[in-house]
């Protein structure tokens, strides 16, 4: 971003523009269940590489 266009925003922000203000969220509401949900909450708390069978070497890499 520009100077002249940060100084801009900043203006028009000081200001009150409308445009500015949060519109809240842009994405749609989730589509998953609830099972889908908390088996995806559990495999995000899993180790991952455990999850995947490499228990004994925690690092990844490109390959993986």
């Amino acid at each position: 971003m520009s100077k002249k266009s940060s100084h801009a925003w900043h203006r028009a922000w000081r200001a009150g523009a409308l445009a500015l203000w949060a519109k809240g969220p842009s994405a749609s509401s989730c589509r998953l269940t609830e099972q889908q949900m908390a088996l995806l909450e559990y495999g995000l708390d899993a180790d991952p590489a455990a999850a995947h069978g490499w228990a004994e070497d925690q690092r990844w890499m490109l390959a993986r």
